[in-house]
């Protein structure tokens, strides 16, 4: 029975992102209220005298802001959990969250714009600091509790909870606020999250009662250990790990600036009602639920180099078709963008587990939610000045918008055929592993020993083995 307590901390830090993610999701939906271009606005004859008067480039920095602050709070939160334990860190992450959330929802009551966006900046930058710090202790503590278990199911299973979450925010906050208003929805999405920061707070105390009986003895010291500085640990990092990092810097960053802004396109260039457009959003997060279920293939089998390869080139094919097909359907760009973001979820953050040992994989879980966050604060800051540049025609400024992304979507499959590249040339190939939960840290530290954790070796590995390494993991069924 104790060795199932993970399972009940896994289920709180899934409902802690269910119920934050709310207050992420509306901002992209509200996005016209923010803006005062939805039907409804008084800028536009309409009944609902809450709206807003932003610009582009004052939404998509209000939109990114959290993920700048996460580039920040990313890289230290692995230390700081280290230090004074996952309950205490989780209080913080709890206290944030529900700071952020009061500044953000009272914002709007300001009499002038500029006063309400400055609020809700300050409110969504405290927000960012407790979301991304909640991110990464949950990933830290899931790293080590399901290490030689069902490592790809619990990352599988918590993104689930971030595109669960957004189905149910995209299919009925458009309705919402066309029945009640923007302010009055903001505190119905106000009173939902609030089970975001209980639940953190339930999960970092169950933590601290349940942890040291129920995982192994060797990976509970390990994640209590000072294993030394922050730059002796990524100096230790390999080159895949790098080029994973990459992947999810631009992967991530291109899939933001699509779920923020094609709410907003649907309404702005396709004509769709903000009811309409929520729905039609909403599919990529319905394609992406599937990402448990892939993640069970990653268990099993492995594969993630190929994963890789398969999610940027959904992407890479969704955003051609946005280019070259004019009217390019919706549905479809939705059902590619989904499908993408599914096999990623299903293999990068196991991919960062099974290419680090345990004593540095706490300090690259923060780095790479650090460059998570920074890509999707930067491409969705740079989409927003495309989109708010006065010279451009409404159609003119959304291809463009395309074009970005385009982009960077193909520097994320140069990333994912480059991780391919290295990991097929490396001795043990971790990411194309099919034992994939029982031989991470052997893998890394068998890779250590013959110089793979230099991102700057050239042998790729093959120079030997050290008669230390533990070959009788890898056998194991």
């Amino acid at each position: 029975m104790a060795d199932q307590k993970r399972w009940v901390f896994l289920l709180f830090s899934c409902l802690t992102i269910f119920g934050v993610e709310w207050l992420v999701d509306e901002t992209s939906i509200l996005a016209s209220r923010f803006s005062g271009t939805a039907p409804d606005c008084f800028q536009r004859n309409g009944s609902d005298t809450t709206c807003l008067n932003m610009n582009n480039a004052e939404f998509n920095a209000l939109y990114v802001a959290h993920n700048w602050a996460g580039t920040v709070v990313a890289l230290c939160t692995g230390f700081f959990v280290t230090r004074y334990g996952v309950y205490n860190v989780s209080m913080v992450t709890s206290a944030l969250l529900l700071a952020g959330m009061i500044l953000f929802t009272v914002g709007p009551y300001c009499s002038a714009t500029s006063a309400a966006f400055a609020v809700m900046m300050v409110g969504r930058l405290v927000f960012g600091c407790g979301y991304w710090g909640n991110v990464v202790v949950s990933h830290q503590v899931k790293s080590h509790w399901f290490f030689g278990k069902e490592l790809a199911v619990a990352f599988g299973l918590y993104s689930g909870s971030f595109r669960l979450s957004s189905i149910v925010t995209y299919a009925s906050i458009g309705s919402i606020v066309e029945k009640y208003g923007m302010q009055t929805t903001m505190w119905i999405v106000f009173a939902i999250a609030l089970s975001g920061p209980v639940c953190a707070v339930t999960a970092g105390w169950y933590y601290r009662q349940y942890a040291e009986q129920s995982m192994d003895r060797s990976l509970w010291s390990t994640a209590r250990s000072h294993p030394g500085t922050a730059v002796a640990l990524v100096k230790q990092l390999n080159r895949q790990y790098w080029m994973i990092a990459l992947f999810l810097l631009t992967f991530y960053g291109t899939v933001l600036s699509v779920i923020s802004d094609f709410p907003k396109f649907l309404i702005e260039a396709r004509e769709n009602t903000e009811t309409a457009a929520g729905l039609i959003s909403g599919i990529i997060a319905d394609i992406a639920m599937f990402s448990p279920l892939i993640a069970i293939i990653t268990d099993r089998y492995g594969w993630r180099d190929i994963q890789m390869l398969t999610a940027s080139s959904l992407l890479f094919l969704a955003f051609l078709g946005m280019d070259l097909i004019p009217g390019f359907n919706a549905i479809l760009f939705c059902v590619l963008v989904g499908l993408s973001y599914a096999f990623m979820s299903a293999c990068v953050w196991s991919g960062v587990v099974v290419t680090t040992t345990p004593s540095t994989v706490g300090v690259a879980m923060g780095l790479a939610t650090s460059l998570q966050s920074f890509g999707a604060g930067l491409f969705m800051l740079i989409g927003g000045f495309i989109l708010d540049a006065s010279s451009n025609s409404l159609q003119n400024k959304w291809v463009n918008f395309y074009v970005l992304l385009t982009c960077t979507v193909s520097l994320s499959l140069v990333a994912a055929v480059t991780a391919w590249y290295l990991d097929r040339n490396t001795v043990l190939k971790p990411l194309r592993s099919k034992y994939s939960t029982a031989i991470p840290a052997v893998a890394a530290e068998m890779n250590e020993e013959v110089n793979e954790c230099s991102p700057i070796t050239r042998d790729g590995g093959r120079s030997g083995i050290s008669s230390r390494s533990s070959l009788p993991l890898l056998i194991l069924p």
